[in-house]
């Protein structure tokens, strides 16, 4: 499912309805207006066939028809943004993602940024949950309606639980709830499962990226490994104040260490020492601070500073990050 460029083209076969594509491309993210003699019509969910994609390159017509499944998707729109979707989503991926630690804690995984201790005790679940969010939240959605946008994709989660975003694809063919990539067998998602033994994963990409709860450790892994690749100071930093600092392993999650090197640039070049970074507050009423931008500690203030440009797409994942996290606490 890779986004349509262009306008979406779409048939109606029902008499008497009118459509109109809002926005959005793709079973995931798809979104109509539908109305019948001048009157809106609620829209609550949508049915889409999902396939055996292994059959169909195998050309195996037949099986893919037989064992062919439909889905239900909820589109966005008011008449699924209800409080209580929202706050199950939220509850649902907490729940999702502490499973994901027990199984890793289990199995004593270790990690391997900070040899001696357990991967599940180095990631905080919080980063986890933030990050299931956050890769489903349209940029251009998060700055036009910013916390409504979150609410939305916990929406998501609440009503379909496993289902929500397993079939999401991004233009850059990122698969599933933590969009994880794989080219040929030599990506994101291969290196991972080779890298983590202990954690079990899937070592199918299609299933294992698809699968919230696999999908999760794969995450959980990916974090830890970038981690063990930063500096020794960003690491200290990080240990005794993972929430805070996570914006590094996020900022590599999304963007690879090339971003982690840049986001350090530019906190120092801002001035802004590692240990004094603080939770995001409210920008104050007349605030002339522009963001994406970090919260340090100064004396007894915690005040929001702009963080110099480096990478636009980075930082407003950053922002993103730092934005939903206190919503998992």
């Amino acid at each position: 499912m890779e986004a349509w460029r262009g306008e979406l083209p779409f048939l109606v076969r029902s008499p008497g309805i009118v459509a109109q594509h809002v926005k959005g491309t793709g079973a995931e993210r798809l979104m109509f207006r539908f109305s019948r003699g001048g009157e809106d019509l609620k829209v609550y969910g949508r049915k889409f066939p999902v396939f055996d994609n292994d059959l169909i390159k195998r050309k195996r017509w037949r099986e893919v028809a037989a064992t062919a499944r439909t889905i239900v998707y909820l589109p966005y729109t008011s008449d699924t943004l209800d409080p209580r979707f929202i706050a199950e989503g939220r509850d649902f991926l907490l729940a999702t993602v502490r499973a994901a630690m027990d199984e890793l804690r289990d199995a004593r995984v270790p990690s391997y940024a900070f040899p001696g201790e357990l991967l599940a005790d180095v990631i905080p679940p919080e980063v986890i949950a933030t990050l299931a969010v956050i890769e489903q939240t349209d940029d251009e959605d998060f700055l036009e309606n910013g916390r409504e946008a979150f609410d939305e994709v916990l929406s998501q989660y609440g009503l379909k639980r496993e289902e929500a975003y397993r079939y999401s694809v991004s233009s850059a063919k990122a698969l599933g709830p933590m969009q994880f990539t794989d080219r040929r067998g030599h990506g994101t998602y291969s290196l991972v499962v080779r890298s983590c033994h202990g954690a079990q994963l899937d070592p199918s990409f299609e299933r294992g990226s698809t699968r919230l709860q696999n999908a999760m450790k794969a995450a959980v892994c990916l974090l830890d490994i970038d981690l063990s690749q930063m500096s020794s100071e960003i690491r200290a930093a990080y240990r005794a104040n993972p929430d805070v600092l996570g914006i590094f392993p996020v900022a590599a999650y999304n963007g690879g260490g090339r971003n982690v090197a840049k986001l350090y640039r530019a906190l120092t070049r801002m001035g802004v020492q590692l240990a004094e970074l603080r939770r995001a507050g409210e920008l104050p009423p007349g605030s002339t601070v522009v963001c994406p931008c970090v919260w340090r500690e100064e004396g007894s203030l915690v005040q929001a500073v702009s963080i110099p440009r480096y990478n636009s797409e980075n930082s407003g994942y950053i922002e993103k990050y730092q934005s939903i996290l206190s919503l998992f606490d």
